[in-house]
């Protein structure tokens, strides 16, 4: 250490003696420039002795041979100055080579740079520790997330135990836990189908329920698009032989007499409410569109008001009890078709009454048929 403080105080020294050497040199270029002026004023001298038939040439002969003579005794100063400026290069730059060479320089060098490569690898084993905190904290929520979706696939994984293993186990438990979550993710993405499938399904429901709502709103019956259908082809046939439309859907030549059971008459009638219904010497041609559309009718049926006349002779008309006896019509076959549905249904005002008839029904939708009690369904219609 005391050479490399001898080495600094020599390059000081020769930084100072650069600088008298700086100040020479500028002095040098001072008399260089009052050379420059003496050959300036010697042509003057010549043109005044021109003009003034050199009556002063003495005088500036005299001048001029001083400046020459400054100048010459100039010349050696300036040329002992220039080598004692490219000495102290000379030991400034044995001095910073001497320096460089010295083994504690040296050793001092190779500790900054290996200083410099620990502090790049310090920062880059943050940012991967940073890295792996993040991925834990995701890897925490994923699980969790997993843990609520009460998915079929199981994990046991944990990640606080996982973390405290030793890093030779924690590879193989990361390799199991890389097929648990594929096997997850392929699960997943069936139960994601499903519950898109389910939501279309919904939406087209839904869908089908704002219309139904709509109508209703606009004063029109909501009926099962089947009855709908099968009512319009009827209706389409008899068009095309010239023959009267009557096919109706059967609620809608209903009316109530007694509008306290609507909602037990609706439920009593079920389904049959919607069946398609004509007048009997059409039944033939409307039974040739119904055989023909298959499976499209669905539920709704053709009800057979031939047989229905001819049967009905032999019945009596309802009692003022009965729950037919609450439902009207204007036509009379439809009336007829009523009676045959609830046939001696009779209406209880109290549930204690019910098991005093083999047919009973009650305002709140409880039926008493065959020798059982029920809960008749209210109509969503």
């Amino acid at each position: 250490m005391q050479e490399l403080e001898h080495f600094e105080e020599m390059l000081q020294e020769a930084r100072q003696r650069v600088q008298y050497l700086e100040k020479i040199v500028e002095s040098g270029k001072q008399a260089l420039d009052y050379q420059t002026q003496v050959e300036i004023n010697e042509g003057f001298i010549l043109y005044a002795r021109w003009k003034k038939n050199l009556t002063q040439e003495e005088e500036y002969q005299k001048q001029a041979e001083t400046a020459n003579l400054a100048l010459e005794q100039l010349e050696p100063e300036l040329e002992t100055l220039r080598e004692r400026q490219q000495q102290a290069q000379d030991a400034l730059n044995q001095a910073i080579k001497n320096r460089d060479e010295d083994p504690e320089v040296q050793a001092t060098e190779f500790y900054r740079e290996q200083e410099k490569e620990l502090s790049k690898q310090y920062r880059k084993q943050v940012r991967r520790q940073s890295d792996w905190n993040e991925s834990y904290r995701q890897l925490k929520m994923l699980l969790s997330q997993i843990g609520a979706a009460e998915l079929r696939t199981k994990t046991d994984f944990q990640p606080d135990e996982f973390a405290a293993l030793p890093k030779e186990r924690q590879a193989g438990i990361l390799e199991h836990l890389n097929a648990a979550l594929t096997e997850l993710e392929e699960e997943s993405a069936n139960a994601l189908y499903l519950c898109r499938k389910d939501m279309d399904a919904a939406d087209a429901a839904l869908a089908n329920d704002k219309g139904e709502l709509k109508k209703l709103r606009e004063g029109k019956m909501v009926y099962p698009k089947e009855s709908e259908l099968l009512r319009g082809a009827v209706n389409a046939e008899f068009q095309k032989r010239g023959m009267e439309c009557d096919a109706k859907i059967f609620s809608e030549v209903l009316y109530m007499e007694d509008t306290g059971w609507q909602e037990c008459a609706e439920a009593a009638l079920g389904f049959r409410r919607f069946d398609i219904i004509v007048s009997p010497s059409h039944y033939q041609a409307a039974k040739q569109v119904f055989t023909g559309l298959g499976e499209k009718v669905g539920d709704v049926s053709l009800v057979d008001t031939p047989s229905l006349m001819r049967d009905s002779q032999r019945w009596s008309p309802p009692e003022t009890n009965m729950l037919a006896y609450k439902i009207g019509s204007e036509n009379y076959v439809a009336k007829q078709y009523v009676n045959y549905l609830l046939n001696g249904i009779v209406c209880c005002e109290a549930a204690s009454e019910l098991e005093d008839f083999s047919r009973s029904v009650t305002h709140d939708l409880l039926r008493h048929q065959g020798y059982r009690l029920q809960r008749m369904r209210k109509s969503t219609r």
